[in-house]
């Protein structure tokens, strides 16, 4: 029971989810989200879900998303070379007038 426990264990902490530091304003006036997986999470997973933060925090300004630049980590991953990305974006005037969205 005890060799099962631990093999759990591990194969949780093998399949970790990716961890994201939330949105931060640039001093350029755009915005950034960072994420990397903790376990076996591809960069797919994690940029979709970075994407995803990016979109919510635009529409509750009742913005949309811009992307304007998406860098990731390059494999082979491995222990020290997890994937991760970062998401740099602005979020426009839903009438296509590009602003960044103030923080208040």
């Amino acid at each position: 029971m005890k060799k099962a426990s631990i093999i759990l264990l591990g194969i949780s902490l093998l399949c970790g989810c990716a961890a994201s530091g939330g949105v931060t304003r640039t001093e350029r006036g755009t915005f950034v989200v960072s994420a990397a997986s903790s376990g076996i999470s591809g960069e797919g997973e994690i940029k979709a879900a970075s994407l995803g933060e990016a979109r919510v925090f635009c529409e509750k300004g009742g913005r949309t998303l811009q992307v304007v630049n998406v860098r990731g980590s390059q494999p082979p991953y491995y222990l020290t070379n997890l994937p991760s990305i970062t998401i740099e974006f602005m979020c426009s005037d839903r009438q296509g007038l590009d602003s960044a969205v103030s923080l208040r």
